[in-house]
């Protein structure tokens, strides 16, 4: 597993400032100043930072209000990935800057925003905890009903098609894993298929796939297990990186144990993203 950055992030770099700079050009002069009342918010319209109120804004100007809060938004987060482009530069690529600093740099700009102003805001990239809620409240069609249905119901509330499917679950809800259950992935090979569980690494922001074979004592289960794995390492999941699994048969139970092993070794910073 690599925590530096990649030519993912170096995109995700340039479309954004791109983005950001597109968006200025149509801003309007002048800025926006927000005055806190009880459980409202009152806006003025200042042509200059140096006025001390300004002019107020009527909920009808709701537009203005918006363009002023993003234009600010905008010009915070081109001089962050301003400064973070040169930090790149300077460390010669790509083994310098570490994807955690690369979406803490960025992500903090909306992060230090106040409340009221985030609520105005569109950012380019979220903090933390705001994009690990839009993860989870990403919506999906699960792997379709089969002869084994999921009717098992795990600590989180879903529904899994197996006990081990169901420990396997509740256990990643204890470590503090986000995951999903049976979350669709395009691969080049199978097309759409559905890994058991997919889990995200809040710390690097990528994807963890997840399978549990639970029937090796079937020839052709086991065959099949094999082929999966190998085509997952060619589709760029690689055990221990991004691909982990657990396995079970008649005479072998799930151990739990080495599943535990497992995630604390590829995610030892679960612990960091309990959030209130």
């Amino acid at each position: 597993m690599t925590d530096c950055i990649t030519e993912k992030e170096l995109t995700l770099l340039k479309s954004s400032m791109n983005a950001a700079r597109k968006s200025l050009l149509d801003k309007p002069e002048g800025c926006l100043r927000i005055c806190q009342k009880k459980n409202s918010c009152q806006y003025y319209y200042r042509s200059s930072p140096h006025m001390s109120k300004g002019t107020y804004l009527r909920k009808d100007q709701i537009s203005l209000v918006i363009a002023l809060a993003q234009k600010r938004y905008d010009q915070k987060f081109l001089v962050a990935a301003c400064d973070l482009e040169k930090l790149i530069q300077k460390s010669q690529g790509y083994n310098g800057i570490d994807k955690h600093t690369f979406y803490q740099i960025l992500g903090g700009v909306y992060q230090n925003l106040s409340p009221a102003r985030q609520k105005l805001v569109t950012p380019y990239i979220l903090p933390d905890k705001q994009f690990l809620e839009a993860w989870l409240n990403l919506e999906y069609e699960g792997k379709p009903s089969y002869k084994e249905k999921a009717e098992i119901k795990t600590v989180n509330g879903e529904y899994v098609r197996s006990k081990s499917e169901k420990i396997i679950a509740d256990m990643l809800y204890s470590l503090h894993i986000p995951y999903k259950y049976e979350y669709p992935l395009k691969t080049k090979t199978w097309g759409i298929v559905y890994p058991d569980f997919t889990l995200l690494d809040l710390w690097t922001r990528t994807l963890v796939i997840l399978e549990h074979f639970g029937r090796l004592e079937d020839p052709s289960y086991s065959l099949s297990a094999i082929k999966k794995i190998e085509t997952y390492d060619k589709e760029g999941y690689h055990l221990g990186d991004n691909f982990l699994f657990t396995m079970e048969s008649e005479n072998h139970i799930i151990n739990i144990k080495y599943l535990e092993d497992q995630i604390n070794r590829r995610f030892p910073h679960a612990a960091d993203f309990v959030f209130s």
